[in-house]
């Protein structure tokens, strides 16, 4: 059990990346980033983390291996290690909401969740944001988690079941329980 003398950050955990030898925590206030080079980690270097997320509610966090993504209440941030660079995200970038409530990268896309508007699918090749909901098949505008398989998108929502969105037909698939009572 490592133990630390002070309080460095680990506290209020809510997301968790690895990039390389980096773990990203994401905390209820702020993001942290640390370097796992064993027996003790320590806080990373080099990383400029903008003023408002180092303060922000950070929702969720994943990782390509090249980018970290960075979910908030107000939008969504890409920092590219290649570059050192940070991108945020909104609503007035195509984002179905700013309430980002889970994230899911993958080679080709990136996938997140919002907690109450759906879910937007980021292309990496255009760069490009297009939003699903409850009109193009998603079963619920609250998104709690998402799975990536390489044929398939699994969409855990809040009250609706499990939505799965499949990469070659575009066609959504619900999965619910017997006695579901909500929306058919």
């Amino acid at each position: 059990l490592e133990t630390a003398s002070e309080d460095c950050g680990i506290n209020d955990t809510t997301a968790m990346a690895l990039l390389g030898n980096q773990i990203w925590l994401g905390r209820e206030n702020g993001l942290k980033v640390y370097e796992t080079d064993f027996p003790r980690i320590k806080l990373a270097v080099g990383i400029d983390i903008p003023e408002y997320l180092q303060h922000a509610e950070i929702t969720a966090l994943a990782s390509d291996g090249q980018d970290v993504w960075i979910g908030t209440r107000n939008g969504l941030f890409q920092y590219r290690s290649g570059t050192g660079s940070w991108t945020p995200y909104t609503l007035l970038n195509g984002l179905a909401g700013n309430d980002i409530s889970t994230i899911a990268a993958g080679t080709a896309f990136v996938w997140v969740g919002t907690a109450g508007e759906g879910l937007s699918r980021y292309s990496k090749r255009t760069q490009k944001w297009e939003s699903f909901n409850l009109n193009d098949g998603l079963a619920d505008s609250n998104i709690r988690s998402i799975a990536l398989d390489g044929k398939y998108v699994w969409i855990g929502t809040f009250s609706a079941g499990v939505c799965r969105y499949d990469l070659t037909t575009e066609l959504w698939t619900t999965y619910r329980t017997a006695d579901y009572k909500g929306m058919p």
